[in-house]
């Protein structure tokens, strides 16, 4: 290849140094940043196995401290298991005595209310009687059997003692009740009233036997039946009444005193059972709630060990992939060490390496390869006179190559594989006037037709002028490369 009308060396070199330096310090900067951050790596894992160190003997008194806490939290739970059985038996126990209680009640309770409806009637029928109804009782001077017999009924229950009296047999004296009714019982019609009113069944239960047994011999006669009492007074009737029910009243007490005694000491029993049940319920709440304190403790602990197993795992995770990259770039750091010692040292020779560079693309471009080696020395030889640092094995490849746009242009393109070849790219690369290329191989010429398609616009003397000069205009205009071809 050769150029014509290129720049001159100096216009090259004054361009060039610029974009150079500006690379140099970019691959410096590259390669520093690159050893640096291996550097800080290890010191990074340095200090993560440091922290990995220290987390390994947490990690293992965690362990422990939560086997102690499920060990403990075992037997309390045996401990409350063992409460909580003896809680629920005794209270079934309780529960069977309650239901006995209660069984107990619902019975006397069946036998009260057999009788209290008959005395609840007899006191409601006494609510009728008036004052001058047992007024009146007091003025029979010989009074009806039946009502003789309801007043001496009323001395038994009132404990009225009756008096003696000649009888039809002059020999006997028969004991007269009638008298002492009239006196004791007759005298204030109010006051009997109001204490048969406030006559309950306790007072019913703890008449003698003796004496309801006179009631019962009395009720049997005949002329104590209801018809024949009400006959002879409505006011003596109605005493019949509540004298009855007293009777009967007396007879249910006699049956469900026992029952209420035994369900007094059932009540007492259960008492003393849910006492004892509500103590051993408040020992056992006291065990639940250190259960559940020693479970809250155990979670906790559980939940910070698996935190630390997760810390340590990333930790150990993060230092085998950091040392194994570390053991892969191993040589990369020796290396970049190198190159970046290597680019620094070149940086001082830089002003003249670009001098020989634009020496070679202005002026060597259209001779041969030996020609180029012996200018590029005496050049070198001047420069060194001259005290400007030059590469100690300078070429063009070396300075303003790029061996990865090399490596396209000789693999994709088909540019030969030379020095000279490569050489002449890299001139038409940096070049900034038309080149003129000599190949008749046609070399250059595939290179570029490869290179540049599809948009290389390809012109031949051939056509006519008006024609290619109108494309090679839009061409320029639009930036587009062009291959004018003889």
């Amino acid at each position: 290849f050769f150029f014509f009308k290129q720049k001159t060396a100096y216009e090259i070199s004054a361009c060039l140094v610029g974009s150079e330096m500006c690379i140099r310090d970019s691959l410096i900067s590259r390669y520093e940043n690159g050893r640096d951050k291996l550097i800080s790596t290890e010191v990074e894992v340095t200090d993560m196995k440091a922290y990995l160190t220290k987390l390994e003997p947490q990690l293992i008194k965690a362990n422990e401290e939560t086997k102690q806490l499920m060990v403990n939290l075992q037997v309390k739970q045996k401990d409350a298991d063992s409460k909580r059985e003896v809680c629920e038996k005794e209270e079934q126990e309780c529960n069977i005595q309650k239901e006995e209680a209660n069984k107990l009640r619902d019975e006397c309770q069946t036998e009260l209310n057999k009788v209290i409806p008959i005395l609840e009637e007899a006191l409601k029928a006494l609510e009728a009687v008036k004052r001058e109804d047992i007024g009146n009782l007091k003025s029979y001077t010989s009074p009806p059997d039946g009502v003789r017999l309801v007043m001496e009924t009323l001395c038994y229950i009132f404990n009225v003692p009756p008096v003696k009296k000649q009888g039809e047999d002059l020999r006997k004296k028969e004991l007269d009740y009638w008298e002492p009714s009239k006196k004791k019982i007759l005298n204030d019609p109010g006051k009997l009233l109001k204490d048969i009113q406030s006559f309950n069944e306790e007072q019913i239960a703890t008449l003698p036997a003796d004496t309801i047994n006179k009631l019962k011999v009395v009720i049997a006669n005949p002329n104590y039946d209801p018809v024949v009492v009400f006959k002879a007074s409505s006011a003596a009737g109605n005493l019949s009444k509540w004298v009855r029910a007293v009777v009967d009243t007396f007879e249910a007490s006699k049956i469900v005193q026992p029952k209420r005694i035994l369900l007094a000491t059932a009540e007492e029993r259960l008492r003393e059972a849910q006492k004892i049940l509500a103590e051993k319920k408040a020992i056992l709440q006291e065990v639940v709630d250190l259960l559940e304190a020693l479970q809250r403790d155990y979670d906790k602990a559980v939940e910070e060990k698996k935190s630390l197993e997760q810390k340590v795992d990333t930790c150990r995770l993060q230092v085998i992939r950091a040392e194994k990259l570390l053991n892969g770039l191993g040589g990369e750091k020796i290396a970049w060490g190198k190159k970046l010692e290597d680019l620094k040292e070149e940086s001082k020779s830089i002003l003249g390496d670009v001098i020989l560079s634009a020496g070679f693309i202005a002026y060597l471009g259209a001779f041969p390869a030996n020609y180029r080696e012996f200018c590029i020395t005496n050049w070198s030889e001047l420069l060194k006179k001259n005290h400007i640092l030059i590469s100690r094995n300078y070429s063009l490849q070396n300075i303003l190559g790029d061996p990865l746009l090399i490596g396209d242009w000789t693999s994709k393109y088909k540019l030969p594989n030379d020095s000279l070849s490569i050489d002449n790219a890299i001139i038409l690369k940096n070049a900034s006037r038309l080149p003129l290329m000599i190949d008749p191989q046609m070399q250059a010429n595939g290179w570029i037709k490869a290179l540049e398609r599809p948009q290389l616009l390809e012109i031949r003397p051939t056509q006519q002028p008006k024609e290619y000069v109108s494309k090679l205009e839009n061409c320029v205009s639009l930036g587009l490369p062009v291959l004018l071809e003889n």
